[in-house]
C-alpha cells in the first residue's frame, strides 16, 4: 500500500508555494519530475537549511520580498510580503509566512 501524503507544513508548501501536485507516490514538480517516497528524499522546507534555501529560491521567482529576523536569538521571525510570523526556527517561520503570502494572493 502506499503511504498518503500528509498534509503537514512541508508538504503544504511544496503544493500551495512550489506548484507541486500531489502523486499517490510522492509529488510531481512543475518540470515533470516525479519525487517520491521511495527515493528518500520528501521536501523538507520548514526544517533544513538547504530547503529553506529552495523555498527563498522560489518566493524570489515568484517576485515576493522576504526578511528574517532574529539571527542571535530565538524563536526567529519571517516576513514574506505582508505575512509575518515566529517559530521555533529560521526555516519553519518562513514556510509559514510563505504560505500566509500564497494564501492571501488567493
Amino acid at each position: 500500500m502506499s503511504p498518503s501524503i500528509p498534509l503537514d507544513l512541508d508538504s503544504q508548501v511544496a503544493q500551495k508555494v512550489l506548484g507541486w501536485k500531489p502523486h499517490h507516490l510522492g509529488f510531481i514538480k512543475p518540470d515533470g519530475k516525479l519525487i517520491t517516497w521511495q527515493s528518500g528524499w520528501m521536501p523538507k522546507f520548514s526544517t533544513t537549511w538547504g530547503g529553506m534555501g529552495d523555498l527563498i529560491a522560489a518566493l524570489e521567482a515568484q517576485g515576493f520580498s522576504w526578511w528574517l529576523q532574529g539571527a542571535t536569538n530565538w524563536p526567529k521571525t519571517a516576513t514574506v510580503g505582508e505575512s509575518k510570523f515566529t517559530a521555533d526556527t529560521a526555516p519553519q517561520a518562513l514556510a509559514m509566512a510563505a504560505l500566509a503570502a500564497i494564501e492571501a494572493e488567493a
